[in-house]
């Protein structure tokens, strides 16, 4: 494989809008098809997923996206893709359980990205602490470690320490919802 693809820097989406959504599946995406993803793709993808959410631009940009629609864009990618004869591709739901441990939802999301050609989409909400860093966002997982999350991120998240999460009731940024997307 060619060096270049696996140093590609992440698909930006700016600050200050609601396309994290977008960008954490175009970002996802580069992890699975490596080589696909060009700029050029990403300028028609961002096209792409952005029509398969189910309300209008304005909603989206201005208020992101929720589970439900993370779905419906996922669904229109693949919709998409097996259109234009990529190889083929799945997803699966891998969302944390309400009182689960977060090392142990960190631990399972570890172990699907072992896999190459894996990524995982993860929404996070709010952090329980004022004042932080932290704000609801999706990003791409690229890797989980025993200490840290390293993300493949549209904005200034590149690697987040596992403690600075957790899953509800349990404090700091809270861990959502979770996506594994991969080459089948």
């Amino acid at each position: 494989m060619d060096n270049s693809m696996m140093t590609r820097k992440p698909f930006l989406q700016g600050l200050g809008n609601g396309l994290c959504s977008v960008y954490a599946v175009l970002n996802a995406m580069a992890i699975v098809f490596p080589a696909r993803m060009t700029d050029a793709m990403q300028e028609e993808l961002v096209g792409v997923v952005s029509d398969a959410f189910p309300g209008d631009a304005k909603s989206l940009i201005r208020d992101g996206a929720e589970r439900p629609e993370i779905v419906s864009m996922l669904n229109g990618l693949a919709r998409w893709t097996q259109e234009q004869d990529w190889p083929h591709w799945h997803y699966h739901d891998l969302h944390p359980i309400r009182g689960e441990p977060s090392e142990e939802f960190w631990d399972a999301v570890r172990a699907e990205l072992v896999i190459p050609n894996t990524a995982a989409v993860v929404g996070f909400g709010a952090d329980s602490r004022a004042g932080t860093r932290y704000e609801p966002h999706w990003t791409c997982v690229r890797r989980v470690a025993d200490t840290f999350i390293e993300l493949r991120a549209s904005t200034e998240y590149k690697r987040v320490p596992r403690r600075d999460t957790g899953v509800r009731p349990e404090p700091r940024w809270s861990v959502e919802d979770c996506f594994v997307i991969a080459r089948s």
